[in-house]
């Protein structure tokens, strides 16, 4: 009878592996389109990881991190990240790699020392932590840069500066670029890629302003806006 009952509890964990792996890939999915309901799944991606490490530090050794496909939540772990990752490289860029690279080793660091904490069986392949730890470089990176935009109401600075050229490229047209002058710190013109309404509202030779922000977490990123007159809000040098 104690067989039959771990045998159901095993099945019971792993369906439950399954499906919280697959909500993790359709998270993936929905965080592909950076624009949509931003608001809703920022919380959801952020919040993933931890509710998996809770399943994991519940249910050991039912579900754990590698091993058996049946019992890993690996996916639904590191997953998330991804998605974060990705929303975060499609936002507002920053101005020096040295702090989303901080950013990144810092979360990342913590959620490892989270998953070693709670799964005492992958703290015995060194190797399997340490790949884990690389992919979880993308939810430190993602969640680091959404929450230093985010969180972000500092004044901003204002820079002017001229489109010098505009194109559109990628297989499906799809990537809109502006060709702009050196600005602050930037002594070269700059490729940037902006949204397609913006594109259609500025031809060459219009000024727009680069707009930096110091961050919510001193890490400073910038991204492109029209001019506005007499901003209440900006400083320009």
């Amino acid at each position: 009878m104690a067989l039959a009952r771990s045998q159901r509890w095993m099945k019971w964990t792993g369906r439950l592996a399954q499906i919280l792996n697959l909500v993790a890939i359709a998270l993936l999915l929905w965080g592909l389109f950076p624009f949509s309901q931003r608001a809703f799944l920022l919380p959801l991606l952020l919040a993933w990881p931890w509710l998996t490490l809770l399943v994991v530090a519940l249910l050991q050794p039912g579900v754990r991190f590698g091993g058996d496909m049946d019992k890993d939540l690996s996916l639904s772990l590191f997953l998330p990240g991804m998605a974060l990752a990705f929303q975060a490289a499609m936002a507002p860029h920053a101005l020096h790699l040295l702090g989303p690279s901080l950013l990144a080793l810092a979360g990342a660091l913590l959620l490892l020392l989270a998953v070693a904490a709670v799964d005492p069986t992958i703290r015995q392949t060194p190797p399997s932590l340490a790949s884990l730890g690389v992919l979880l470089l993308a939810y430190g990176y993602g969640v680091g840069m959404q929450l230093d935009e985010s969180w972000d109401h500092a004044p901003v600075t204002r820079y002017p500066v001229p489109i010098l050229e505009k194109r559109i490229a990628g297989r499906r047209r799809d990537h809109r670029l502006l060709k702009i002058g050196p600005w602050g710190d930037v002594r070269n013109s700059s490729e940037e890629a902006v949204l397609g309404w913006f594109y259609a509202q500025v031809q060459v030779g219009d000024s727009v302003c680069v707009v930096v922000h110091p961050g919510a977490l001193r890490v400073p990123w910038y991204d492109l806006a029209l001019c506005e007159k007499n901003p209440s809000t900006a400083t320009t040098p």
